[in-house]
């Protein structure tokens, strides 16, 4: 019994794998080591200190927090948010660095303070 379960198993992995399904993986970032996603969809989501969070490949959602970040979405249709402390703490003044890359990305920020480069969607404020 035991090793038809097994076999089921592995047969279910082979399908999934075969059928393309991507496997996401959400990252939680640790103070002061570079925060790196895989070729496929990913959540990163950064932490109260500076952060460099770097997509890499598929459809990801990065957060960078508090603190000056650098997000790199990296190829696919990222989601990026560049604006979750300045928005809880106003005189904050965090100023993020976004480089959306290839794909067709949106990202929010706070206009007049963080810096967005190669984003085809751009929302100031939340």
């Amino acid at each position: 019994m035991k090793r038809i379960m097994v076999a089921m198993t592995l047969m279910g992995a082979a399908l999934v794998v075969a059928s393309g399904v991507a496997w996401a993986a959400t990252v939680n970032c640790q103070v002061g080591v570079f925060c790196e996603g895989t070729d496929q969809p990913d959540e990163l989501i950064g932490t109260n200190s500076v952060d460099r969070v770097f997509g890499k490949g598929g459809s990801d959602f990065l957060a960078g927090k508090k603190q000056n970040d650098v997000l790199y979405g990296g190829s696919g249709n990222d989601f990026i948010m560049a604006v979750e402390a300045s928005l809880h703490y106003p005189n904050l003044q965090e100023r993020d660095l976004v480089f959306c890359g290839p794909g067709t990305d949106t990202v929010y920020y706070m206009e007049g303070v963080d810096r967005i480069f190669d984003c085809e969607r751009k929302n100031p404020g939340w």
